[in-house]
């Protein structure tokens, strides 16, 4: 099978770019890794520029892709792979088993992030959280954010395909976001730059863990090699709250997707996507209709529409019925 790239083929989407070479072969397996938040700060940059995410009552900032742009051609020791420096500069959304969409921001994870304002987190104790596919981790970072200025306690899960869009795109946005919150700035900015020193890094990760939160990053495909991994740290049905946009475009992926929602969700999980994905086969309704076969009947399992213009976009709100009968937090097998 050929890694070809393709968009979604909306109808405000370029052509997509050929990328030469590596479509021509056989892509290798994506490793399976999962990195603390300690061993990921090495490729954090001196500089970081950001900017604000437009759409949100609330300040959010993340990285400018441009930045990552800068870094990746400055990377003197090759680890990030050709192909994914060509797709920062193509119009392809994704290329299959190579490369899922992380470097891009997506409509879908703004809706999210507005339904996750609604969902008083901090009030139902919503402070174990894994987003899968979360790329730029908007989502997470909004529950973050509340969690943070509470100093609550909390598990952190930042899960992606690609171990760079981790690296260069999802990890720089919680060091921003952290800092917006704690260190001196020009509120009125939407963008700009920081600089990034060994000082300013370990304030950071002291400070994670004085308040004790946990952050993993976990890479490569779903399935039950992943899922060995968060069982080995985490136990079953360990996080309150599971979030993840633009996660079920493509049919061959709901299966796994849907295993990882079963093997994982204690209380809730929040799936936002677009009704339908035109010439990649998903759809809200063929993923709501997958899950609502295997969730007990008991649960509450809804859609809730989020856009009604050009292509329509709805979160799938699945709570199990266990969740509510339980106030017990469950244990971690990491000490």
């Amino acid at each position: 099978m050929q890694a070809e790239g393709f968009t979604f083929g909306f109808y405000d989407e370029p052509k997509p770019q050929e990328l030469q070479g590596e479509q021509n072969k056989d892509p290798a397996p994506v490793p399976i890794e999962s990195v603390s938040l300690g061993r990921m700060l090495k490729y954090i940059p001196s500089k970081l520029s950001y900017a604000c995410v437009h759409g949100l009552p609330y300040k959010l900032v993340q990285r400018e892709l441009w930045d990552v742009k800068m870094q990746l051609m400055e990377n003197d020791s090759l680890e990030s792979t050709p192909i994914e420096l060509k797709l920062l500069d193509s119009a392809n959304d994704l290329v299959p088993k190579v490369y899922e969409g992380g470097f891009k921001t997506w409509e879908c994870s703004i809706d999210l992030c507005h339904e996750i304002k609604k969902l008083n987190i901090l009030g139902r104790n919503l402070t174990r959280v894994l987003e899968l596919g979360c790329g730029s981790a908007l989502p997470i970072l909004t529950c973050f954010q509340e969690l943070y200025q509470r100093r609550e306690p909390s598990t952190l899960i930042f899960q992606d395909y690609n171990i760079d869009v981790l690296r260069y795109i999802t990890l720089p946005n919680l060091l921003l976001n952290w800092y917006f919150n704690t260190q001196e700035h020009d509120s009125s900015q939407e963008h700009g730059t920081i600089n990034v020193s060994e000082s300013l890094l370990q304030e950071f990760s002291d400070d994670f863990a004085r308040n004790s939160i946990t952050c993993e990053f976990l890479s490569g495909p779903w399935g039950s090699e992943m899922q060995s991994i968060i069982q080995q740290s985490y136990g079953d049905q360990y996080f309150s709250l599971i979030l993840a946009s633009e996660t079920i475009y493509s049919i061959s992926s709901l299966e796994p997707f849907i295993y990882m929602l079963l093997e994982n969700t204690r209380n809730i999980s929040l799936i936002a996507g677009k009704d339908l994905y035109f010439g990649v086969g998903g759809s809200v309704l063929e993923f709501y209709h997958r899950l609502q076969n295997v969730v007990s009947s008991a649960d509450s399992l809804k859609t809730v529409k989020s856009s009604v213009n050009n292509v329509g976009r709805s979160i799938v709100y699945w709570e199990r019925a266990s969740a509510a009968e339980s106030s017990t937090e469950p244990s971690s097998s990491r000490n």
